[in-house]
């Protein structure tokens, strides 16, 4: 391949390479604009310690990626089976604790901060999913 063709190879690929990332930053954008007043989720390693309702919201966020998700809001909402409730204690246990903050708070005092923030986890996570066609 002469270097004048290899050349404009490189470049289509890099113009892609730059609508492709173009795109997911709009895509991020506007899930950031729709996501209302949803507290920035927070990484243990970024922090000491993070509040009960930062560890509410992260909560959420790894409880969908982590395919906990419709688990945590049966529980949550008091319908869940009690080994349902027992599958969510060890992905608190787990998971929760290494992505949410070490130690997690209390399941006491983590409950009602996850209720509370239901209906913005809700909006925030199943409508993005609907919108992208993931359901």
């Amino acid at each position: 391949m002469s270097k004048v063709k290899r050349n404009a190879s490189l470049g289509k690929i890099d113009r892609l390479n730059l609508t492709l990332l173009a795109g997911i930053l709009a895509t991020l954008a506007v899930s950031s604009a729709a996501s209302g007043s949803l507290r920035n989720i927070l990484i243990p390693a970024q922090i000491t310690s993070a509040g009960v309702s930062q560890q509410a919201d992260c909560l959420w966020l790894q409880a969908r990626n982590h395919g906990f998700y419709g688990l945590q809001h049966r529980a949550v909402s008091g319908k869940a089976t009690a080994s349902e409730e027992e599958l969510l204690q060890g992905f608190l246990d787990s998971t929760g604790e290494r992505e949410c903050g070490s130690p997690l708070t209390g399941l006491s005092e983590l409950m009602p901060a996850l209720l509370a923030s239901l209906p913005e986890a809700d909006r925030h996570f199943m409508d993005s999913t609907r919108a992208s066609g993931a359901l």
